[in-house]
């Protein structure tokens, strides 16, 4: 890809948002050079208070171009973290990238290609208030065959006399669950999951560090909480507010358990899940 010059835009207010870390020697209006292949747009600039979150309305790909992949940056003075969500219907969402922005840098998702109907971007700030943010977008087309009508086709395949090969096979998605669900010392939540692979990755994120635990079994199909063996640990947090880990699957109907071990409630970011098919 070309690199170009490129200048973040700034607000009505004149505000130079992301372009900050950029600065040399005091000038405030540095070109970085960077890998894009357009312009960035700006969705917001208003500091965010603490554990605050920022979610951009839903977008519709479809329109005079099909827009096939976004990217993000983002700029602030606090931590936080970045999502690159979608949806079928613009009500139940997914993650389909998410980066870590560190304090005073510019966090970039880099390109990142869609595959359902509706995108946004949202952003959750950490434990502390931030004095400067700015979240840009910017919208690519093409590079990608990407085919809607009325839904999205599925892919035909010639599939060989001997089979596919197990790499052809293997797709990874993720959905996110429990998005600022509170948890209260001493009790415990469920998820109901159907899982669409063989192996399973949990990650949680929590808005501080505390005891958590996330335990697992298998529930009979079409039951709630019918359960076919004792809860096994996947995920234990131990004065920590972040883990993840993979897990081979003996069936597809889980239900998970989170319980808070620690002295005070606790409020999840997010659960995400990737299956891998």
């Amino acid at each position: 890809m070309a690199k170009y010059n490129f200048l973040f835009p700034l607000d009505a207010d004149s505000r130079p948002g992301a372009v900050k870390p950029f600065r040399e020697e005091g000038t405030d209006f540095t070109v970085p050079n960077m890998d894009v292949s357009g312009g960035a747009e700006l969705l917001t600039n208003l500091p965010l208070k603490a554990t605050e979150v920022y979610n951009q309305y839903g977008q519709d790909r479809l329109g005079d171009v099909l827009i096939s992949k976004v990217r993000g940056y983002a700029f602030a003075d606090k931590a936080g973290s970045l999502y690159v969500e979608e949806s079928d219907d613009g009500n139940s969402w997914s993650t389909v990238k998410s980066i870590d922005v560190s304090e005073h840098a510019l966090g970039d998702t880099g390109w990142v290609y869609l595959s359902k109907r509706y995108y946004r971007f949202r952003y959750v700030n950490g434990n502390l208030e931030q004095s400067d943010f700015a979240l840009y977008q910017s919208l690519g087309s093409g590079e990608q065959d990407v085919r809607v009508s009325g839904g999205f086709e599925a892919p035909s395949l010639d599939i060989p006399a001997d089979g596919l090969p197990v790499k052809a096979l293997k797709t990874i998605t993720s959905e996110s669950f429990l998005e600022e669900q509170v948890i209260k010392a001493g009790e415990s939540i469920y998820l109901n999951i159907d899982a669409a692979g063989h192996q399973l990755g949990l990650a949680i994120y929590l808005y501080e560090k505390t005891n958590l635990s996330v335990r697992m079994t298998y529930i009979i199909p079409g039951t709630s909480n019918y359960t076919l063996k004792g809860y096994e640990d996947v995920i234990v947090l131990e004065n920590n507010d972040r883990d993840a880990q993979k897990v081979d699957l003996l069936a597809a109907s889980l239900r998970l358990m989170l319980t808070n071990n620690g002295e005070k409630d606790v409020k999840i970011k997010n659960l995400v899940v990737t299956h891998f098919l």
